[in-house]
């Protein structure tokens, strides 16, 4: 990226270098993205899933920790209106919720209206 790389860039998809860096990269790319470089975390792709998505969608608790900590708004919603948490403890019953607690104390994951 110190060579003129353009972060806002997306594919045809819609999804931005931090989208792929939370798919497929370690944390430490991660946190230099958001941290160092200034990568967009409300980006959202032709779908209106953001990076908290993919990272839960694909089982990786400890990426959505982390953009909870940098933070992300469990209770932002999709391009339907639903919020991000409730659709994904609907559609991906599989991702483990209760690894995902946030280190802040007194803070929940639970998006306002969940039961």
């Amino acid at each position: 990226m110190s060579k003129g790389g353009d972060l806002t860039a997306c594919d045809k998809h819609g999804w931005s270098v931090l989208q792929y860096a939370v798919r497929y990269a370690p944390i430490p790319t991660i946190e230099h993205l958001i941290d160092d470089l200034g990568c967009d975390l409300r980006h959202k792709e032709r779908k209106g899933w953001n990076c908290l998505h993919l990272a839960a969608r694909n089982g990786q608790p400890e990426k959505a920790r982390l953009l909870l900590e940098k933070g992300i708004d469990v209770n932002e919603t999709q391009d339907q209106g639903q919020k991000i948490l409730l659709i994904l403890k609907v559609n991906y019953n599989s991702f483990n919720f209760k690894r995902l607690e946030c280190s802040s104390p007194g803070s929940s994951l639970r998006p306002a209206g969940y039961n």
